[in-house]
């Protein structure tokens, strides 16, 4: 059984060498990851080429093999500006004769063309990007090919072989200024940034307060990651706090929205009586010592300020004001995502755990209900695009 196992494992390497797959690698901590054979079967089945067996495997790479006996030229041909560069073709077995007219069609839409003598052709036995040795003919580009992705067409013997032609750099962007300083910057998750004002994460009033400090001494940029929408709200539902997988990725994370940066917080004497309130405190103190965000907790809290100065914006008209209409025709769908995320509060499951009606946008009793948690969903994104143009706008000027 080890016999045919270490067999199986052999031929499964050296089709995945055929594809360009890598069976293993080395891992930040130095430690050598080997890939499984069920794995690397299914990653090759998924290529075109089934190895579910040894047998299968064997039979996947006499075709691919074949396959690539018959290719005359790769999909892609990467290319060096400023160096001599070729395009390389595989010498068919009953040899190159005759002219060989090329086209190579530029990005910028202009074509540079010619013929040449393909016994004049330079050949040498090469490696394939697969490992496979070949004898190559090599057809020269003309100078001044600009950089960028190009196509390069070949007309030879009644054959028409194209490749998609890469002109890289040869070094990354240097400032033409020999004086220029070189500038630095300061990269930091929102959640992270921590002060005595914060409420167990770091929310936009804290990174501005990063931003002025950095720019203070010189930094020039201020990263971070992204701060999309995301489901945060209390058991049960869906949660996920990762800033790759986002509820939405048109809308913005109310989780680093500052409450009390809001345009309606000192005109609400509710919200005010709340965020000053024994209780509200002691939780916000409580947050603010957890070693890790609890973003459940920091959500629930943040969302009992929010929900109130939503209820006094749309008691006071507020939706008719110049800045929510010019926030509204920025973002089309901001009420359809406010709208679903409050069925999702309402129905407490992700969108697929709903029921049929309610998937299909029917279900009005539903909506209904959920209105008050869709004017908050609503409210929230309108202060957090405040909040981010706020900041945009103050740091833009600054450079």
């Amino acid at each position: 059984m080890a016999g045919a196992e270490r067999g199986y494992r052999e031929t499964i390497k050296r089709l995945a060498a055929l594809h360009g797959v890598q069976p293993a690698f080395t891992d930040a901590s130095g430690i050598r990851r080997t890939a499984s054979l069920e794995s690397m079967a299914r990653v090759l089945a998924a290529l075109g080429s089934p190895a579910e067996s040894e047998n299968q495997a064997s039979q996947s790479e006499l075709r691919r093999l074949a396959d690539l006996d018959a290719r005359l030229i790769e999909p892609v041909t990467p290319a060096w500006a400023g160096r001599v560069n070729f395009a390389r073709l595989a010498v068919p077995d009953e040899g190159l004769a005759g002219r060989l007219g090329w086209r190579l069609s530029l990005e910028n839409g202009s074509i540079i063309e010619g013929v040449v003598e393909a016994s004049s052709l330079q050949v040498k036995v090469d490696r394939t990007f697969e490992g496979l040795r070949r004898p190559m003919a090599r057809l020269p580009f003309p100078k001044g090919v600009p950089q960028g992705y190009h196509r390069l067409t070949i007309e030879h013997a009644g054959r028409t072989l194209s490749t998609t032609v890469i002109f890289a750099p040869q070094r990354s962007f240097a400032h033409p200024a020999q004086d220029v300083k070189r500038e630095w910057g300061v990269f930091a998750p929102v959640y992270s940034l921590r002060s005595e004002r914060t409420v167990g994460c770091g929310d936009l009033t804290d990174l501005e307060s990063l931003a002025s400090w950095s720019h203070g001494l010189g930094g020039r940029v201020v990263s971070t990651l992204p701060m999309l929408a995301a489901f945060l709200g209390e058991r049960p539902g869906p949660f996920d706090p990762s800033p790759y997988a986002p509820a939405s990725r048109l809308f913005w994370n109310e989780l680093f929205v500052d409450p009390e940066r809001a345009p309606e917080f000192q005109a609400c004497a509710e919200a005010k009586k709340l965020v000053s309130s024994a209780e509200y405190r002691k939780e916000a103190a409580r947050l603010a010592k957890t070693e890790l965000v609890d973003y459940r907790g920091v959500a629930t809290l943040k969302r009992r300020v929010m929900e109130v100065l939503a209820r006094a914006f749309f008691a006071g008209g507020g939706e008719r004001s110049e800045a929510f209409a010019s926030f509204m025709a920025e973002n089309p769908l901001a009420r359809e995502y406010a709208s679903f995320r409050a069925m999702t509060e309402f129905h407490k499951a992700a969108w697929d755990r709903w029921p049929a009606g309610a998937r299909q946008g029917t279900g009005g009793a539903a909506r209904g209900e959920a209105d008050e948690a869709t004017r908050y969903h609503l409210y929230a994104q309108y202060v957090a695009s405040l909040q981010l143009h706020e900041f945009s706008r103050a740091h833009s000027q600054r450079g």
